[in-house]
């Protein structure tokens, strides 16, 4: 009787197996296989264009029987794009056929035209859901990267002397001024923003009144955040930054270098989870200026920014 109780376990648990992994095995073709979505006939040159529903996000396959036609989408308004597409190289068949790439910028209802080749030439498309292409796409939209943008910034600056020990008379230290600078920034996607962003290059200029000349700066300005932040939202963060550029002051055989680490506050502006938006940020830094004995100032500033939606994978 036990015997017969565990041989009669034993068969169920192999069984319950065997359809599991079945089961798995064909969910696992399904995901991988592609979808057909259109397949018609259709004479070069017709104009009764072919209807059909795309995803952003998502991409396809179009196959076509002849490799001397091309594609041209139209869209149902003009504030949405034509989807990005283009031959795959290689993929040309021996019978004449070809095949493209279609990446949709919006969801929406697209036109599709054959266009070039023989006029009343005969030719087969058929358009696929590219499962594993989709996949693809999907990992890379998803993966962290880059909103590019300028940034412009306007502040004061306190006092300091452009000089050194060898001038025979000191320059004179001149007065508080102005700070203006304008860059090319970079923050993390909106989707998966990191701690790190900033100035990838500015160019600033300083007055000093009272002094011989103003001073040019080149510079960079990494910034790293320590609290705040949000994916997808628009949010407050605060962290620390540190500005390094070289200076070039007229009527001055002086070109100074700075390092300015210092603390900012910015309201991140985001339109939505997929990137671009605005910057807010007020700073302060303590500037230490080289080649010029030692020289030290403050500054302080407010900015504002404005990124692309479009971003550096």
């Amino acid at each position: 009787m036990a015997r017969s109780a565990f041989t009669a376990l034993w068969l169920v648990v192999c069984l319950t197996t065997t359809l599991r992994a079945q089961t798995d095995t064909a969910r696992t073709l399904r995901d991988s296989a592609d979808v057909l979505l259109v397949a018609v006939d259709l004479v070069v040159g017709t104009l009764e264009p072919i209807q059909v529903f795309l995803q952003e996000g998502q991409a396809y396959r179009i196959e076509l029987t002849r490799n001397d036609v091309s594609l041209e989408f139209r869209t149902p308004t003009q504030r949405i794009h034509p989807p990005f597409f283009s031959a795959l190289e290689g993929a040309s068949r021996p019978s004449g056929g070809s095949v493209f790439e279609v990446y949709p910028r919006a969801d929406a209802m697209y036109e599709i035209r054959i266009t070039g080749g023989q006029r009343g030439a005969p030719t087969t498309i058929k358009l696929y859901r590219d499962i594993s292409a989709s996949k693809r796409r999907q990992k890379i939209i998803a993966s962290r990267g880059w909103e590019i943008g300028m940034e412009a910034g306007f502040g004061m600056h306190s006092a300091y002397p452009v000089t050194r020990s060898s001038f025979s008379t000191p320059a004179p230290v001149g007065e508080a001024g102005a700070d203006v600078d304008l860059c090319f920034s970079v923050r993390g996607h909106s989707a998966t923003p990191g701690r790190f962003s900033g100035c990838a290059v500015g160019f600033g200029y300083q007055s000093r009144p009272g002094a011989e000349s103003g001073v040019v700066w080149v510079f960079t300005e990494p910034r790293f955040r320590i609290v705040g932040g949000k994916p997808g939202r628009s949010a407050f963060e605060a962290g620390v930054l540190t500005r390094i550029g070289i200076g070039i002051v007229g009527r001055v055989n002086v070109n100074p270098a700075s390092v300015a680490p210092g603390l900012y506050v910015a309201r991140q502006i985001r339109r939505d989870g997929s990137g671009g938006g605005w910057n807010l940020m007020a700073s302060y830094a303590r500037v230490w200026i080289s080649g010029t004995d030692g020289a030290q100032s403050n500054r302080f500033a407010i900015g504002l920014g404005r990124f692309s939606k479009s971003g550096i994978p």
